[in-house]
Protein backbone atom coordinates (compact mmCIF):
# COMPACT_ATOMS: atom_id res chain seq x y z
CA UNK A 1 0.00 0.00 0.00
CA UNK A 2 1.51 3.42 -0.74
CA UNK A 3 1.73 6.00 1.41
CA UNK A 4 -0.95 8.81 1.39
CA UNK A 5 1.04 12.08 -0.12
CA UNK A 6 0.03 14.42 3.35
CA UNK A 7 -0.28 13.87 6.75
CA UNK A 8 -2.79 15.08 9.60
CA UNK A 9 0.23 17.77 10.24
CA UNK A 10 -0.02 19.39 7.19
CA UNK A 11 -4.16 19.42 7.34
CA UNK A 12 -3.74 20.76 11.36
CA UNK A 13 -0.83 23.46 10.09
CA UNK A 14 -3.81 25.08 7.44
CA UNK A 15 -6.69 23.95 9.83
CA UNK A 16 -6.25 23.92 13.53
CA UNK A 17 -4.60 21.70 15.53
CA UNK A 18 -5.98 18.17 15.75
CA UNK A 19 -6.83 15.64 18.32
CA UNK A 20 -5.89 12.32 18.57
CA UNK A 21 -9.36 10.95 17.33
CA UNK A 22 -9.82 13.67 15.18
CA UNK A 23 -5.94 12.75 13.50
CA UNK A 24 -6.98 9.13 13.09
CA UNK A 25 -9.69 10.63 10.94
CA UNK A 26 -8.13 13.30 9.00
CA UNK A 27 -5.22 10.12 8.28
CA UNK A 28 -7.55 7.95 7.05
CA UNK A 29 -9.40 10.86 4.23
CA UNK A 30 -5.95 11.44 2.85
CA UNK A 31 -4.81 7.80 2.73
CA UNK A 32 -8.38 7.78 0.80
CA UNK A 33 -7.83 11.18 -1.20
CA UNK A 34 -4.61 10.08 -2.15
CA UNK A 35 -5.93 6.48 -3.76
CA UNK A 36 -8.34 8.72 -5.65
CA UNK A 37 -5.66 11.09 -7.22
CA UNK A 38 -3.60 7.71 -7.85
CA UNK A 39 -6.92 6.01 -9.71
CA UNK A 40 -6.96 9.61 -11.66
CA UNK A 41 -3.71 10.11 -12.19
CA UNK A 42 -2.04 6.50 -12.46
CA UNK A 43 1.51 7.96 -13.79
CA UNK A 44 1.60 10.28 -10.77
CA UNK A 45 4.13 8.21 -8.39
CA UNK A 46 6.05 7.60 -11.56
CA UNK A 47 6.20 11.54 -12.45
CA UNK A 48 7.02 12.41 -8.40
CA UNK A 49 9.85 9.65 -8.34
CA UNK A 50 11.41 11.14 -11.75
CA UNK A 51 11.20 15.22 -10.65
CA UNK A 52 8.72 16.17 -13.11
CA UNK A 53 6.57 16.57 -10.17
CA UNK A 54 6.55 18.75 -7.02
CA UNK A 55 5.57 16.06 -4.24
CA UNK A 56 4.30 19.03 -2.72
CA UNK A 57 1.55 19.55 -4.97
CA UNK A 58 0.19 16.17 -4.90
CA UNK A 59 0.20 16.66 -1.05
CA UNK A 60 -1.59 20.16 -1.66
CA UNK A 61 -4.22 18.34 -3.84
CA UNK A 62 -4.40 15.82 -1.13
CA UNK A 63 -4.86 17.99 1.45
CA UNK A 64 -7.38 20.59 0.06
CA UNK A 65 -9.57 17.62 -0.88
CA UNK A 66 -10.04 16.88 2.45
CA UNK A 67 -10.23 20.30 4.16
CA UNK A 68 -13.12 20.40 1.78
CA UNK A 69 -15.11 17.52 3.53
CA UNK A 70 -13.85 18.59 7.46
CA UNK A 71 -14.42 22.13 7.38
CA UNK A 72 -18.16 20.89 7.32
CA UNK A 73 -19.66 21.10 10.67
CA UNK A 74 -19.75 17.71 12.47
CA UNK A 75 -17.63 16.21 9.94
CA UNK A 76 -15.10 15.01 12.50
CA UNK A 77 -17.41 14.10 15.14
CA UNK A 78 -18.60 11.47 12.32
CA UNK A 79 -22.44 12.86 12.46
CA UNK A 80 -22.48 15.25 9.56
CA UNK A 81 -24.33 18.15 9.43
CA UNK A 82 -26.99 16.15 11.66
CA UNK A 83 -29.93 18.57 12.30
CA UNK A 84 -32.75 18.22 15.06
CA UNK A 85 -36.18 19.51 15.39
CA UNK A 86 -38.10 19.27 18.51
CA UNK A 87 -41.64 19.95 18.54
CA UNK A 88 -43.45 18.96 22.33
CA UNK A 89 -42.44 15.15 23.10
CA UNK A 90 -41.56 15.06 18.89
CA UNK A 91 -37.67 14.88 17.84
CA UNK A 92 -36.67 14.64 14.76
CA UNK A 93 -32.97 14.43 13.63
CA UNK A 94 -32.00 15.12 9.77
CA UNK A 95 -29.23 15.70 7.16
CA UNK A 96 -30.18 18.54 5.30
CA UNK A 97 -29.47 17.88 1.40
CA UNK A 98 -28.39 21.11 0.90
CA UNK A 99 -25.12 21.04 2.38
CA UNK A 100 -24.50 17.75 0.39
CA UNK A 101 -22.75 14.75 1.46
CA UNK A 102 -19.25 14.01 3.23
CA UNK A 103 -17.31 12.49 -0.02
CA UNK A 104 -14.50 13.45 -1.45
CA UNK A 105 -14.03 14.86 -4.60
CA UNK A 106 -11.28 15.27 -7.04
CA UNK A 107 -12.08 19.28 -8.28
CA UNK A 108 -10.77 21.11 -11.64
CA UNK A 109 -8.57 22.89 -9.31
CA UNK A 110 -6.50 19.37 -7.91
CA UNK A 111 -6.69 18.34 -11.50
CA UNK A 112 -5.41 21.52 -12.93
CA UNK A 113 -2.41 21.24 -10.38
CA UNK A 114 -1.22 17.78 -11.07
CA UNK A 115 -1.90 18.14 -14.65
CA UNK A 116 1.30 18.63 -16.75
CA UNK A 117 1.26 21.41 -18.19
CA UNK A 118 0.80 21.94 -22.50
CA UNK A 119 3.02 23.67 -24.36
CA UNK A 120 0.72 24.87 -27.48
CA UNK A 121 2.48 25.47 -30.62
CA UNK A 122 2.56 28.88 -32.18
CA UNK A 123 1.50 28.95 -35.38
CA UNK A 124 2.63 31.42 -37.88
CA UNK A 125 0.74 34.61 -38.74
CA UNK A 126 -1.19 33.63 -41.73
CA UNK A 127 -3.57 34.80 -44.76
CA UNK A 128 -7.25 35.33 -44.33
CA UNK A 129 -8.94 34.36 -47.59
CA UNK A 130 -12.12 35.79 -48.18
CA UNK A 131 -14.42 33.69 -50.30
CA UNK A 132 -16.92 35.45 -52.93
CA UNK A 133 -19.84 34.15 -51.74
CA UNK A 134 -19.37 35.86 -48.01
CA UNK A 135 -19.73 39.11 -49.44
CA UNK A 136 -23.81 40.02 -51.18
CA UNK A 137 -24.42 40.45 -54.59
CA UNK A 138 -24.67 43.77 -56.17
CA UNK A 139 -28.02 44.59 -57.03
CA UNK A 140 -29.48 44.63 -60.50
CA UNK A 141 -29.54 47.51 -62.26
CA UNK A 142 -31.45 48.81 -65.42
CA UNK A 143 -31.50 51.86 -67.49
CA UNK A 144 -35.05 53.79 -67.64
CA UNK A 145 -34.14 56.95 -69.39
CA UNK A 146 -31.11 58.75 -70.05
CA UNK A 147 -30.27 59.75 -66.73
CA UNK A 148 -32.36 57.17 -64.81
CA UNK A 149 -31.57 54.07 -62.96
CA UNK A 150 -33.95 51.65 -61.30
CA UNK A 151 -32.63 49.04 -58.51
CA UNK A 152 -34.47 45.77 -57.76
Amino acid sequence: MAEPFATPEQVAAVFRPLTAAEAAIVAARLAAASRMLRGRFPDLDARIAAGTLDPDLAADAAVAMVLRVIRKPGALAGVGNLKAEATGPFRRDYYPDEDGDLDLVVTDAEVALLTPPQIRARRPAGTIRVQAGLAPAPPYQRRVGENHVRFW
